[in-house]
């Protein structure tokens, strides 16, 4: 956080869209939120709107449809979600049939890969009153390299033997949220935004009523902002067909 003091307040309006630019022209991965010293309760984030659903990929695809309708709205501004960007995954797919001909099971190639991976605890060296765990772990070079990976030889406890690991199974990479977060047992994924000053958005949605989309009998919405009339949230059950 930074506190920036400036000769007069009435510059503070047009010093805002100037830092922003700045920051997002410079420092593209950070999400600059700036505003004036407010005066009672700060406000983190000014218009919020909650989806909450079963399935996760039918909420991220009306996320996607509200942070559009969202952008259409002059004055709106930093439009996120609290799930962050997807991060990547490694999908180990094992062939069961091709394992158990080959001699393995699913837990030789999980120790193999956390082996590798993560490593793995081979013995405790004890120095005076502490306990320093040994790790057996591969360099960086060959964890990063999936093309490496898929030679990786994985050792069967069952016969002794080493397999590669491309013949067993399958790698892919896929891209999943960095975290979940649920609400009533829900998915829920709260979109927020700001909107620039002096001109403040009305009530979402009374005032842009939501696209037609389809969600299921399940999934809801919720929407709020620093309106003193609209501090409760108002919810609205999306129609199903």
């Amino acid at each position: 956080m930074m506190l920036l003091n400036t000769t007069s307040y009435a510059i503070v309006h047009d010093l805002i869209p100037r830092l922003e630019t700045h920051f997002l022209e410079r420092f593209p991965d950070v999400k600059p939120t700036i505003f004036s010293l407010l005066n009672g309760p700060p406000v983190e984030d000014p218009i919020e709107i909650r989806i909450s659903g079963e399935d996760v990929d039918q909420v991220f695809a009306i996320v996607d449809q509200v942070k559009a309708h969202l952008s259409a709205i002059p004055g709106a501004k930093n439009i996120s979600d609290n799930w962050g960007a997807r991060t990547k995954k490694l999908v180990v797919r094992i062939d069961q049939p091709r394992a158990r001909r080959a001699g393995l099971n699913s837990q030789d190639v999980a120790v193999s890969l956390q082996t590798v991976l993560s490593g793995f605890e081979t013995t405790n060296y004890r120095k005076e009153d502490k306990i320093i765990p040994v790790t057996l772990r591969s360099v960086a070079a060959d964890r990063q390299d999936i093309g490496k990976l898929e030679s990786l030889n994985i050792f069967s406890q069952l016969t002794g033997s080493a397999v590669p690991l491309k013949p067993v199974a399958d790698i892919d990479i896929t891209w999943e949220p960095a975290k979940y977060l649920r609400r009533d047992r829900l998915a829920t994924v709260t979109i927020s935004a700001g909107h620039l000053p002096p001109q403040s958005l009305e009530p979402y949605p009374s005032a842009e009523p939501l696209p037609a989309m389809r969600m299921p009998a399940s999934s809801s919405t919720d929407a709020s902002s620093d309106r003193p009339s609209t501090k409760k949230s108002t919810t609205t059950a999306m129609p199903t067909r």
